[in-house]
């Protein structure tokens, strides 16, 4: 049995933009994209800070989609087709593994970077 499974969802929610970095500024022009998400101009660009924020958020999804699922799979289980609960669950392992690969190379990038110099 995978291990990733057995934890629950983590709710990740940001609640006022100047948590997302000490480098933005109240004045920065904020907006709202389509889906409601608070962007500001410098991440609508394509930062790299945007790119991740956006792909934990899809990670954070996935958890929260197979939390849900899970919940609803308990409580009435003839509502639940067992073929989406698979599905969700492994799209929820699978975003969550890829992005723990991609944290662990950063990382060890960026320490490849900095002893290098």
């Amino acid at each position: 049995m995978n291990i990733v499974n057995s934890f629950s969802a983590i709710e990740m929610q940001r609640n006022n933009p100047i948590h997302l970095g000490a480098s933005q500024t109240l004045n920065s022009s904020v907006f709202f994209a389509k889906d409601g998400a608070e962007k500001t101009a410098e991440s609508s660009r394509g930062s790299f800070e945007s790119y991740l924020i956006g792909a934990l958020d899809f990670v954070n999804q996935e958890q929260l989609k197979k939390s849900a699922i899970e919940q609803q799979f308990i409580v009435d289980p003839e509502s639940v087709d067992i073929h989406e609960i698979t599905t969700t669950m492994a799209m929820a392992t699978t975003s969550l593994e890829a992005a723990n690969r991609i944290i662990t190379q950063m990382v060890s990038s960026w320490n490849e970077i900095t002893t290098t110099r």
